[in-house]
C-alpha cells in the first residue's frame, strides 16, 4: 500500500499556492457541543482560532471546555484569538 500525501498525487494548477490564514474563520463551522475538549474530558464549550505566529506558521483551533476558557480567557486575548461558543457564534 502506497500513502499519497494531499496535493502530492495531482498536478498544481496554480503555482504561486498561498496556504490559508483565514480560511478556517471563515469556514463553516463545526457542530462545537457534540465534541470533547481538547484539554480535558469534558464537553467542549468554545472553538478557539488561535491566528499564526511566527513559531506556528498556520492558525491552530482548541476546543476548550468552559473552565479552561475562563481560566484562559485573558492570554486568548492578548493572543488575538477569535472565539466561538456552541452555538457558532463570535464572542471574542
Amino acid at each position: 500500500m502506497r500513502t499519497k500525501l494531499w496535493g502530492h498525487d495531482r498536478p498544481s494548477e496554480r503555482s504561486d499556492f498561498d496556504y490559508p490564514t483565514d480560511e478556517l474563520l471563515q469556514s463553516a463551522p463545526k457542530p462545537v457541543g457534540s465534541q470533547r475538549a481538547d484539554c480535558c474530558i469534558a464537553a467542549a464549550a468554545y472553538r478557539v482560532i488561535l491566528p499564526a505566529t511566527l513559531a506556528r506558521p498556520r492558525p491552530a483551533e482548541l476546543l476548550l471546555c468552559r473552565h479552561h476558557y475562563r481560566c484562559s480567557r485573558t492570554a486568548l486575548t492578548e493572543a488575538g484569538a477569535a472565539v466561538f461558543d456552541t452555538d457558532n457564534r463570535l464572542i471574542a
